[in-house]
């Protein structure tokens, strides 16, 4: 009964090497079309999907696991934050007659709005909306796949599908 609905998942899901090692799980999987988001580096140009791609197949290789995008979009939040925290220091060292805490911790979050507004890291532009989130999200959508070859199961993953969602737009 539980296979004649959809299913869907979550990045938790999403390129689970577990869920196509349980051939049951797998089987059932692809039945009910089992479709999962994760999101991904949004770098609008391919040169740098290119590099992203080069990126994971090098961690793979060396690490011998999956590499998640959120390590993307984290390696982008410390760069964003770092650039921060050292032009605030550097204007600080400039300023630092008058400034009071207050002003100094006012001016970190207005430099930190700048620089993720101006900043173009491997996740593509981190501009944020007016919540503080990044602004634009890229999403790719997995599912799996069963390549029957001489009649032995071989289930991996496949990318479906790609969306790309700009705050405000439903």
């Amino acid at each position: 009964m539980l296979d004649r609905v959809k299913w869907y998942g979550s990045d938790g899901s999403a390129q689970n090497e577990a869920v196509i090692r349980n051939i049951e799980a797998a089987k059932f999987a692809v039945k009910t079309n089992f479709l999962n988001p994760l999101a991904e580096g949004g770098a609008e140009e391919t040169e740098k999907n290119e590099t992203v791609e080069l990126l994971d197949d090098n961690i793979r290789k060396r690490v011998g696991e999956f590499h998640s995008s959120y390590d993307d979009y984290a390696y982008d939040a410390f760069w964003v934050a770092a650039l921060s925290e050292a032009t605030a220091l550097k204007d600080q060292e400039k300023n630092s007659s008058s400034t009071a805490e207050t002003d100094s911790i006012d001016f970190l979050k207005k430099t930190f709005v700048d620089i993720a507004d101006s900043y173009s890291g491997i996740t593509g532009k981190t501009i944020l909306n007016e919540f503080g989130d990044k602004k634009f999200g890229y999403y790719d959508f997995w599912a799996i796949e069963d390549k029957e070859d001489n009649n032995s199961l071989d289930f991996h993953w496949v990318r479906v599908g790609k969306a790309q969602f700009t705050s405000g737009n439903r």
